[in-house]
């Protein structure tokens, strides 16, 4: 069995890291989003008081709370619990991502694709560990796809910190530290946090999260999955503007030449500060 789901955590990254190239558009909107979040850092700001605020989805008016989601949020055809399931595990392991940088907070979204054991027999290289005179010896690595534009490199990445099982305003507080991170290629944008735990508690539930994903994806993989269909669902679980989770539900849009190998499929869906990193889940 640990072999299956050593295979399906590959072929899940495989498909959708090199299958499709995903370039986002959220209402018109994600280009502008893209470059500011280039220029500049995103500050946390409230997510009630920044409806009106915001210039990339003002309103909010389509984000569903984790908590809240139900079958009647999506299309006739995907009405069913095994979807609602599936989209609840996804949340199970989507973290928010803060990245001190000069003296600022950077804030996305990432999602657990992995937790393994340490095996170098070197000591925990947490911030408790490093200050304690018996640092742990026992400790596991917690892998976390994001975007390199919430964290570019190893400096941001020890500058960072994940917060888990984010679902409410009033969830409580549990975090692992930021450690290094590894590019997928030389011009990817997409990227791994690698972060370090000595919780063997917490990296046992972890562990657990990742493979129930992994039985609910392909569950509804086989359910809803129709490579002819030219419009496909898309669902995102993000955190939108550093705020508790909340899902997107929106489509693919047109598949554009990005150079002479490769193609991308854009879609629409609503996406704030914040929600850059976020897994896309696509049927």
């Amino acid at each position: 069995m640990s072999f299956l789901l050593d295979f399906l955590k590959k072929w899940l990254n495989f498909f959708t890291s090199a299958v499709e190239i995903l370039i986002q558009r959220c209402l018109g909107c994600y280009d502008s989003e893209l470059e500011a979040f280039r220029k500049s850092l995103k500050v946390e700001v409230d997510f009630e008081s920044s409806e009106e605020t915001c210039t990339t989805n003002p309103g909010h008016r389509n984000f569903i709370p984790i908590t809240e989601l139900k079958a009647s949020h999506f299309p006739v055809k995907y009405q069913d619990q095994d979807l609602v399931d599936t989209v609840k595990s996804l949340g199970d392991v989507t973290v928010k991502i803060n990245v001190s940088v000069l003296g600022r907070v950077k804030t996305g979204t990432g999602k657990i694709f992995c937790v393994t054991k340490d095996n170098s027999n070197c000591t925990c290289p947490c911030s408790d560990c490093r200050s304690s005179r018996n640092p742990r010896q026992t400790w596991w690595e917690i892998e976390v796809q994001t975007s390199t534009y919430v964290v570019k490199n190893i400096t941001e990445a020890r500058n960072s910190k994940c917060r888990l099982f984010y679902d409410t305003e009033n969830s409580s507080l549990v975090s692992v530290e930021g450690f290094t991170v590894v590019k997928f290629s030389l011009n990817s944008e997409n990227c791994r946090l690698i972060c370090v735990t000595c919780d063997e508690e917490l990296a046992n539930r972890l562990n657990q999260l990742v493979d129930n994903f992994i039985v609910l994806y392909e569950k509804t993989f086989d359910k809803f999955w129709n490579p002819k269909k030219k419009e496909k669902l898309v669902i995102m679980v993000s955190h939108p503007h550093g705020a508790s989770k909340k899902v997107s539900i929106g489509k693919t849009g047109k598949r554009i030449k990005v150079s002479k190998n490769y193609s991308a499929l854009t879609y629409i869906i609503d996406t704030c500060p914040g929600s850059t990193g976020s897994y896309l889940y696509t049927l």
